[in-house]
């Protein structure tokens, strides 16, 4: 196997093995991942790149690609970043794990893996029946949130109705995470240039509040806009795009009858400069997660009643085509939620992030399986991402003109 060094063509060694041992302490020490605070990570980039722009930069990207998989939900970013630094650089060792990954088709989730799932997590065994407990309440297809409970001694599981949307969030993996009491507005439309919402910005900076924008889509510069205020921490302003495609034409108006909020629409006759900040409402609290959206607003259940039965109504006179995109949107306006309320104690961070942790990578266990590799299991989602990594990476080697070690 190809060591674990890179050497550059000015002879300076690229020690991945160390920086692994490194960043595993800082996880440990820190809530680094679940509190997205990378400044810690990055300045021990920094100290490792030794004033070298190019390490600064390889080492930046193997790490982002980590942190990322695991916000994507397909495993540890110990694990990810562990299996890197092994076989990265050997191109037959990736060659077979793509192989054995698509032997997994046929093989049945059993509780020996279950178990293996909890315990790579270090879940235990108060923590695995509170888990068992809240998926099965839940199902496949509910959600399950996690927060602090009130209770210094009791942790209590509670069934809600919450809305779990389908949307595209893979460009916004930076805005993971559970936002409480935020203001929605919903535009069925196109933002092309910061002023248009330049009010709404101010205002929601000066309110101190979450701000959801729901949008047909939105310019580069604007997005831009938005994402350097946020890592400058001087906006709290999150995009969403609604496609508007089959599925996503009518889903700004279940999240605008979830929210009880109106769609600015220039078919209206409306503006997105004239939108008044005051006039926006708030809900209980949203999620944003891989490509879900989960809405929670405990006053909306009348609503959403009311909504379902006129889609029901419908739904009985349009032709099997639409029946499907009827059953969909029902199905999203039905969804369980399950709330895990930890107990207030001294324990309670580091066990909401191996929750957090296992909850996330459980849907891509039950969907897509494990596998066995070189002694050791995986999450075939883990193994999907390293495969399609590894190309990139050797592309950046070639960039950056680096030459690999053969030591």
């Amino acid at each position: 196997m190809l060591c674990n060094n890179y050497k550059f063509q000015n002879e300076i060694q690229l020690d991945l093995l160390d920086l692994y041992k490194q960043i595993e302490q800082l996880i440990k020490q820190d809530n680094i991942l679940q509190n997205k605070n990378f400044l810690q990570i990055e300045n021990l980039l920094y100290t490792y790149s030794q004033n070298s722009k190019t390490k600064q930069i390889l080492y930046k990207y193997i790490i982002n690609f980590a942190i990322e998989a695991e916000l994507r939900s397909s495993g540890s970013f110990i694990e990810i970043f562990n299996f890197l630094h092994k076989f990265m650089f050997d191109k037959q060792i990736i060659d077979d794990l793509k192989e054995k990954i698509t032997t997994v088709n046929d093989k049945k989730n059993n509780i020996q893996d279950f178990n293996w799932l909890l315990s790579y997590f270090n879940i235990d065994l108060k923590n695995k029946d509170l888990l068992c407990e809240a998926i099965t309440l839940a199902g496949f297809n509910g959600k399950i949130l996690v927060e602090k409970g009130h209770d210094k001694f009791k942790t209590i599981i509670e069934k809600i109705n919450g809305y779990v949307f389908d949307l595209p969030t893979k460009d916004v993996v930076k805005y993971f995470g559970q936002y409480e009491n935020p203001k929605l507005v919903m535009i069925d439309g196109y933002i092309e240039n910061v002023s248009e919402i330049h009010s709404l910005l101010e205002q929601s900076y000066e309110a101190k509040e979450y701000l959801i924008i729901f949008h047909r889509g939105m310019s580069d510069d604007v997005l831009n806009t938005l994402s350097v205020n946020w890592n400058r921490g001087t906006l709290r302003v999150i995009p969403i795009q609604v496609p508007y495609d089959l599925e996503g034409i009518n889903t700004l108006n279940d999240i605008a009858v979830i929210s009880n909020t109106d769609i600015i629409s220039s078919l209206k006759g409306q503006l997105i400069s004239t939108i008044r900040y005051e006039t926006l409402t708030n809900i209980d609290r949203i999620e944003i997660a891989n490509n879900k959206v989960t809405l929670i607003n405990k006053f909306s259940d009348k609503r959403v009643k009311n909504h379902t039965q006129e889609l029901l109504k419908k739904r009985s006179q349009v032709n099997d085509e639409l029946t499907t995109l009827y059953d969909k949107r029902i199905r999203t306006l039905t969804s369980n939620l399950v709330i895990i309320k930890l107990c207030d104690d001294i324990f309670y961070l580091s066990n909401r992030q191996k929750i957090d942790k296992f909850l996330r990578a459980y849907r891509n266990f039950v969907s897509k399986g494990i596998i066995e590799f070189k002694d050791q299991k995986l999450l075939v989602s883990t193994a999907q991402e390293i495969i399609d990594f590894v190309p990139k990476i050797y592309e950046r080697l070639n960039e950056l003109g680096c030459v690999l070690c053969v030591e």
